[in-house]
């Protein structure tokens, strides 16, 4: 039995982790200006993709090949990958356009992505007497401004910018009075996004968004956000080729913000007990033959847009047959991995039939929809066939469940005393795997001080020992750019691996990259002077193409080789 129980676990286990592939499109605007380019990525979700056939994109002119990239993660022991195509486009003229579906194979099928209307509007000049347009800004921006209590109301801290932003801090944020306030933190790791405003592209970036929960009716302020932000610019006074930028902070404030929170409406159902939202609503009974005074079990999984913390069970009333107990809270969890909070809760109740017959029964669970305005309500039907029984009520209902809606409880009469077989839990096997995750702890513990007293994790010493290979991946990224024929990128990518290899190698702080430093440094590391030399060189190239308009495609290929094989030399003679 054991050993069935352990294969439908594992079963189920891995169907649990299969997850659906999909294939979508998506785009880092959804306006341009004529003249701008807008990237369009297809991604292939949980499958290797192969025989990618992409659209015409009519009133775009394609930029060079695309690129590709992967990712794998894993959550909740859930392992998902993704395969994403992206291609670079030129807007030529005004209008909206259908950027068209692609289709990929994957796993012997053809799957087909969406589609998306891209509007390319002209580029117009601003009037000399025209004020200028703030150059970077934060807005609180709600989801909706007029909310229902209890509501979930999406805000973000918006920014807005045509200059660098290279990060933020938010100083002050305000007070969520009368409002259940919960952070989504990975909606800050969606990507960037262009928006035109006033005839100006700006980047934009939700920096941080809150799930707002009202508890009172009336006018909810929110006071103005103050966040520092260090942005990049150029310093001309500096007679660094490559390192001409500084950061300074500058300190704004966002707008305020209001919500309007409407009451609920007084036609409630019988059964409401307060969520708001979108929701779905499913039970079911395994057994659905029974005996009288023998207890059925339900499981209702209730799924929605709100606050586990805030959906109550719903009393179930199946008339006089039956009595039902106060239920089980299984699961109950906030997905906080998407846009917007999803809430899961799953009950198990009691039932005890106290009449032989068939019935059907009917759970159901009530809500509030914003979107509509109106009372849901969704009802399960499950047809349940009682026998008659001994007359005497089996001993499953745990002592300490209540029935509900009742004065008198249930007392038991008679016991079926039954000798049970030894189970898994508390046996030996059981402690030894319990003490498993624990003693592996305690030996990560041990060993990470041991490293510290070591000083190995030091973290110069970390950047040491990627220096080769975070530089070879920049080199294999200006590969690409090579065979596009991208000369300034590729210029761009070579100088980033050569600095960056000597800075992690050699723990030059980036402030301190000159030319004479870095020389000195190559020299003292014991390295040859024809090695010093061909760095340098490959330096100065890199400087005449990007800074002196020499960004000719002709010797691409010589200068790659070079650095290539100038790094794998310094390495050579670093572990001699």
């Amino acid at each position: 039995m054991r050993i069935i129980l352990l294969l439908g676990f594992i079963i189920g286990y891995a169907l649990n982790n299969i997850a659906q592939i999909k294939f979508e499109l998506s785009a880092d605007a959804k306006q341009v200006l004529v003249g701008e380019y807008l990237t369009v990525t297809y991604t292939i979700f949980n499958a290797k993709g192969s025989n990618l056939i992409p659209p015409s994109f009519d009133g775009f002119k394609r930029m060079g090949a695309p690129s590709q990239s992967f990712q794998s993660r894993s959550i909740n022991g859930r392992t998902t990958i993704q395969t994403a195509y992206s291609f670079v486009l030129l807007a030529q003229k005004t209008g909206s356009y259908k950027i068209g579906s692609a289709k990929i194979s994957a796993q012997g099928k053809q799957y087909e992505s969406n589609t998306l209307i891209i509007e390319v509007l002209e580029r117009k000049s601003r009037p000399a007497d025209q004020e200028t347009l703030n150059p970077v800004y934060v807005n609180l921006e709600l989801s909706t401004d007029t909310a229902y209590l209890g509501q979930q109301v999406l805000l973000d801290y918006k920014l807005y910018t045509t200059v660098n932003v290279r990060n933020f801090d938010i100083r002050f944020e305000p007070e969520y009075e009368n409002a259940y306030a919960v952070n989504i933190p990975t909606y800050n790791n969606f990507p960037n996004q262009r928006e035109i405003i006033n005839g100006e592209s700006y980047v934009t970036k939700v920096m941080k968004r809150v799930a707002l929960f009202p508890m009172q009716f009336g006018i909810v302020v929110l006071e103005p956000a103050t966040i520092n932000l260090g942005i990049e610019y150029d310093d001309p006074k500096s007679r660094s080729f490559f390192f001409r930028s500084k950061l300074k902070m500058e300190r704004i404030q966002t707008n305020e913000a209001s919500i309007t929170i409407l009451p609920l409406p007084d036609n409630a159902p019988i059964d409401f007990n307060g969520a708001v939202g979108d929701y779905a609503m499913r039970s079911y009974i395994k057994q659905r033959t029974c005996k009288t005074n023998e207890a059925l079990s339900m499981i209702m999984t209730i799924t929605g847009t709100g606050d586990e913390k805030r959906l109550l069970h719903p009393e179930l009333d199946f008339g006089p047959a039956f009595d039902i107990y106060d239920p089980k809270v299984m699961t109950a969890n906030n997905d906080i991995t998407g846009p917007i909070i999803k809430a899961t809760k799953q009950l198990e109740y009691l039932i005890v039939p106290k009449q032989a017959g068939d019935y059907t029964l009917n759970p159901s669970f009530s809500y509030f929809n914003p979107d509509s305005a109106k009372y849901m309500t969704i009802k399960n039907e499950i047809p349940v066939r009682v026998l008659q029984g001994s007359g005497t009520i089996a001993s499953k209902i745990p002592a300490n469940i209540e029935k509900g809606k009742e004065d008198i409880r249930f007392i038991h009469t008679t016991f079926n005393l039954k000798s049970h077989r030894k189970t898994f839990f508390g046996s030996v096997l059981h402690y030894i795997f319990l003490a498993i995750p624990i003693v592996a702890l305690s030996i990560g513990v041990l060993y990470k001080r041991h490293l510290v007293n070591e000083g190995n994790l030091d973290m110069s010493v970390i950047k040491k020992r990627r220096a080769r290979k975070i530089a070879f991946q920049r080199l294999a990224q200006a590969d690409v750019f090579k065979k596009e024929q991208n000369a300034r990128n590729f210029y761009d990518e070579i100088s980033k691996a050569s600095l960056g290899y000597v800075s992690d190698k050699y723990n030059i702080p980036s402030s301190e990259l000159s030319k004479t430093n870095i020389k000195e440094t190559i020299f003292r590391q014991g390295h040859s002077e024809i090695i010093q030399d061909r760095f340098l060189q490959v330096l100065n190239t890199c400087e005449m193409a990007l800074f002196a308009g020499q960004t000719s495609a002709k010797n691409l290929e010589d200068v790659y080789q070079e650095a290539v094989e100038l790094i794998a030399s310094m390495e050579e003679e670093s572990t001699n």
